[in-house]
């Protein structure tokens, strides 16, 4: 969340224009924000009940509460009749899998700011999935078109999104495929025996969106892959909750947690984040000689660039061979991310969400031509 968003939401006007739509209560996560609702009252994060009361819940106001955090949205996105929501990619993809409405209130001060470009192409036939809007705007657009938004959007087709996931789950086995001989164990035709390698799977996790897409896409990777190691930034402080909720309903033996120094940080500038990576590489360097993984699956953060070298750097020397998979994130409609640019010389297989990024791809100086998958109807 961010404070612009949340002042908004909190003001007893936009909750009155809320009551007209005949919704009579609100529930907001405010994150880090340093604003601190007036209009709202306080809950605690780990009862559920309210701290302080106060008068949000007097006649002639909506109910408005709300919390700083919480391990999972799920349960309060599933009760929700609307969801207003940040325009970060992992809080859309998770609103989207519940059927719900959403007002997506884009932040313009970030750098290359592409929750405008995924909100606008989300926003837009033939998807119609979202309402987008700048908390400047989110009264405007709310009293003059959520009801032709509510009565027009479209929601996610379940054997669509079924049918691509499985499709990239087959395709992932298939690209970071290993086998393992066995010679004392012979099959009808007397030759060794093959059956697919245990891979140890390391999966570099970015923070907000790219945590969320990451692991909205490794529940539907089939295949031997109980050995996962994790890596995220040592100033990421929540990813860590994610894996622990995955890791609660994942069928995997073992998995272990690794903190690096971060490449390059958000609003950082190219030329000294330049510093920050080579001395994340050197950190990572060490970590993957220890770790020595079969695979690496990152989607897009700096923190993936140093971990991705230096496993090609032990490949080309032949001290231990690694396949790479890099997925563009959905966020990135328009232009590759950095990373994206850099990575698709080594990657074995690179994925992008968006056909109109193929082009962008210098398939001239790789192997593989990328995969394309998006949102579809």
């Amino acid at each position: 969340m961010f404070d612009e968003l949340i002042e908004e939401v909190d003001s007893q006007e936009f909750q009155q224009v809320l009551k007209g739509f005949g919704y009579g209560g609100l529930l907001m996560q405010v994150g880090n924000c340093k604003y601190l609702p007036i209009n709202s009252t306080l809950l605690d994060q780990e009862t559920g009940a309210p701290v302080d009361e106060n008068d949000s819940a007097s006649a002639g106001k909506i109910v408005s509460y709300y919390y700083r955090f919480k391990r999972s949205l799920a349960e309060d996105m599933q009760n929700s009749a609307l969801i207003i929501s940040h325009g970060g990619s992992g809080s859309i993809l998770e609103a989207l899998q519940f059927h719900k409405p959403i007002v997506c209130v884009t932040n313009s001060r970030l750098m290359h700011n592409h929750q405008v470009e995924l909100a606008e192409r989300l926003s837009t036939s033939p998807y119609n999935y979202l309402l987008p809007c700048d908390p400047s705007t989110l009264q405007t657009v709310i009293k003059q078109d959520l009801k032709g938004y509510l009565t027009n959007r479209q929601e996610l087709d379940e054997h669509v999104v079924v049918k691509s996931l499985a499709d990239f789950g087959k395709r992932f086995q298939q690209e970071v495929s290993f086998t393992r001989h066995h010679s004392n164990k012979k099959d009808d035709d007397d030759r060794p025996t093959t059956r697919p390698k245990s891979n140890k799977t390391m999966v570099v996790l970015g923070s907000g969106g790219h945590t969320a897409e990451m692991f909205y896409l490794l529940k539907h990777i089939h295949g031997d892959y109980n050995r996962l190691s994790y890596v995220l930034a040592d100033s990421d402080k929540r990813s860590y909750d994610k894996i622990v909720e995955f890791e609660q309903t994942s069928a995997a033996s073992s998995y272990s947690v690794h903190q690096i120094p971060r490449s390059r940080n958000v609003g950082q500038s190219y030329f000294f984040s330049i510093f920050t990576t080579i001395y994340a590489f050197f950190y990572c360097l060490l970590l993957v000689f220890r770790d020595k993984p079969d695979i690496v699956i990152c989607n897009g953060p700096g923190t993936c660039v140093p971990i991705v070298i230096a496993a090609v750097l032990f490949r080309f020397l032949r001290i231990h061979a690694c396949k790479i998979v890099y997925i563009e994130s959905i966020a990135r409609v328009q232009h590759l991310s950095l990373s994206g640019k850099i990575l698709q010389y080594v990657a074995n297989w690179m994925i992008v969400q968006w056909p109109s990024l193929i082009p962008e791809y210098n398939d001239s100086k790789s192997n593989n031509k990328p995969s394309s998958s998006s949102l579809k109807k």
